[in-house]
């Protein structure tokens, strides 16, 4: 019964994962999903750098080491979980973007082309329209991390 159960289970779950999964045929249609991926990469990206230059709390400048190893080591678990977050958006993208081979699409080569324009113009117009902010915010949570890093000369050279 355990055994079945199991089987079952795994069963569903597989289904799930398949039938979530991947896109349609549609270029604009994946070319927004893949759009709404990259705001959510967004936030993750401004959620990191901010972890990031937190850390940077716990860096003796003058010792050149860790104060606190506990709450860096914290941090950097939360780091990698977003990086991992952000792996799993890269992947999801990807399947958006290998949807031009199914179907009838990938037979002509000129079909190939026009579907990929119409996935990057879709979700480039899906990030311009609904998560500019996102992304500009995200490039000064970068910047704002590098001045850090040159102001505490984290990395143990003058210059940087």
């Amino acid at each position: 019964m355990k055994k079945s159960i199991i089987i079952l289970g795994s069963f569903f779950f597989l289904t799930l994962i398949l039938s979530s999964c991947g896109g349609s045929e549609d270029a604009t249609e994946n070319g927004e999903k893949a759009g709404k991926c990259d705001c959510k990469r967004y936030e993750l990206e401004i959620e990191r750098w901010g972890l990031m230059e937190e850390q940077l709390e716990y860096w003796d400048k003058k010792d050149r080491e860790i104060d606190d190893r506990q709450k860096w080591a914290e941090l950097q678990l939360d780091i990698l979980d977003i990086g991992y977050k952000i792996s799993d958006l890269d992947q999801e993208v990807e399947t958006y973007s290998n949807q031009v081979y199914a179907g009838e699409n990938w037979e002509d080569e000129d079909d190939v082309e026009e579907w990929m324009e119409d996935f990057d113009d879709a979700r480039e117009d899906y990030v311009d329209d609904n998560c500019e902010d996102q992304m500009d915010d995200a490039e000064d949570a970068y910047n704002d991390y590098q001045k850090q890093c040159q102001k505490d000369n984290y990395y143990g050279y003058e210059g940087y």
